[in-house]
């Protein structure tokens, strides 16, 4: 199981670092490029963004093919998204090429997932899961140090071309993927382009105060993203087993779980984005030198994944502790790194608290919330719920990004951090309470 577990984990890391590894190697980039702090975020939110879409289309399309072509696909769009990215000559390459590397990164830790709860059940899945978490924390947690020796080494663009290395390890994974799908569901394309229209018009209006752009722009973005939601939910009534399956988005556990993860890879994507600025610009560091000062967050959050999963989850008895509780505790830890973030910029020190604080939520909660999901929704429902929380997560992912990039324009980036502890905070008060309807049931699993 660890051999699994260590390949597992390097792939769904891969992914990560896309966002770990680059955001110590932005200042490099932003000088190369003249562009700013709300410029760079977007090097982030566009890899994220398209990250969120298409880990709920390849979700639909793993239910029509089964997962392991889907997942090849998602590896072979993330090296041709790499190459484009890593070799731009300008802004709106270099965002194209992100855009296409999120989109093929969205199937791995989405399939990753789904292959797992396919194989392994119970105590072995948990288990698995926590083991995959710990290998994620260290190999994407250790992004800032990659990202910084590798850009202090040699450039940004090969840190960008870092997930290339899924590659290589994509066809082991493939082969444990299951291969049977069920040909009578649909795509549903239109329903897939007007939930990602809703999205990305959300995101970039969330960065676009701060970002520059004209306020007769702003409005007609906002009308379209309006009309994109609008189109969306009446679709996806029409059509009850499209693209979001009613039965599953209506589901209010799943619907609250789906929102703590939005805020805890929010919390973490501004993080990431917020701290290096912060040291590069006010210490003048190396992307090494603040590799080396994240280093220790990485290894917190490896650690508070690998215990959630083999302590905290399950008590001595055998039983489940309530996940909602755990969830919420761990939300709190956001939270309090965000505001330690925000109140001691830039002191190194409480760079390394803050940004500890937050890898602990962020690498322990999908632990959590992960091992959540397939009690909240039947067997035939696991992998579209799935992908419903991976939206909602890598969603996160990219409005936690663009807003500090926005909001370093209007308030700074200290006072950024501050607002943006709203979020997890909101979690806080979401997650408590979704585990409690499922004692019995997960007492019967035991």
């Amino acid at each position: 199981m660890l051999r699994l577990a260590l390949v597992l984990g390097t792939l769904v890391a891969l992914t990560i670092i896309g966002s770990s590894a680059v955001a110590v190697a932005l200042p490099q980039l932003a000088d190369e490029l003249d562009l700013g702090v709300a410029g760079t975020s977007w090097v982030l939110a566009a890899f994220g963004l398209s990250f969120a879409v298409a880990t709920t289309f390849f979700g639909r399309l793993a239910d029509v093919l089964g997962m392991r072509r889907p997942l090849l696909l998602g590896v072979a769009l993330l090296a041709i998204g790499s190459l484009v990215a890593a070799t731009a000559q300008g802004f709106a390459v270099l965002i194209v090429g992100r855009a296409i590397q999120g989109a093929g990164t969205g199937a791995v830790p989405l399939l990753v997932t789904g292959t797992i709860n396919a194989r392994f059940h119970g105590a072995a899945r948990t288990r698995l899961l926590g083991a995959i978490g710990m290998v994620v924390s260290v190999v994407s947690g250790s992004g800032p140090l990659i990202g910084g020796a590798v850009t202090e080494v040699a450039s940004w663009r090969v840190v960008i071309a870092i997930p290339l290395l899924a590659v290589v390890l994509a066809p082991i994974a493939a082969r444990l993927a299951p291969d049977a799908g069920d040909a009578r569901q649909r795509l549903d394309p239109l329903g897939a382009v007007l939930v990602g229209l809703a999205v990305a018009g959300a995101t970039i209006l969330v960065q676009g105060p701060g970002g520059g752009l004209p306020p007769a722009l702003l409005l007609a973005l906002a009308g379209l993203t309006g009309l994109a939601t609008t189109g969306a939910v009446i679709h996806l009534r029409r059509r009850r087993e499209g693209f979001l399956p009613v039965a599953v988005v209506t589901e209010p556990r799943l619907l609250r779980v789906a929102a703590v993860g939005f805020t805890l890879l929010a919390s973490w994507l501004a993080t990431l984005l917020a701290v290096p600025e912060l040291l590069a610009s006010a210490h003048r560091w190396s992307p090494l030198e603040v590799g080396l000062v994240m280093v220790p967050g990485a290894a917190l959050g490896a650690v508070a994944s690998r215990l959630v999963s083999t302590r905290v989850l399950r008590r001595s008895d055998g039983s489940r502790r309530d996940r909602g509780v755990v969830a919420a505790a761990l939300a709190a830890s956001a939270v309090a790194g965000l505001v330690v973030v925000g109140l001691t910029a830039p002191s190194p020190v409480g760079m390394v608290l803050g940004f500890g604080l937050v890898a602990v939520a962020f690498a322990a909660g999908q632990v959590v919330l992960l091992d959540l999901i397939p009690a909240l929704v039947p067997p035939s429902r696991a992998g579209v719920a799935l992908g419903v929380f991976h939206l909602a997560f890598f969603t996160g992912g990219a409005v936690g990004s663009a807003a500090a990039g926005g909001l370093e324009a209007l308030i700074g980036l200290p006072t950024a951090m501050l607002v943006l502890a709203a979020l997890p905070a909101l979690a806080v008060v979401l997650a408590p309470g979704t585990t409690r309807a499922l004692a019995d049931r997960d007492a019967a699993r035991v």
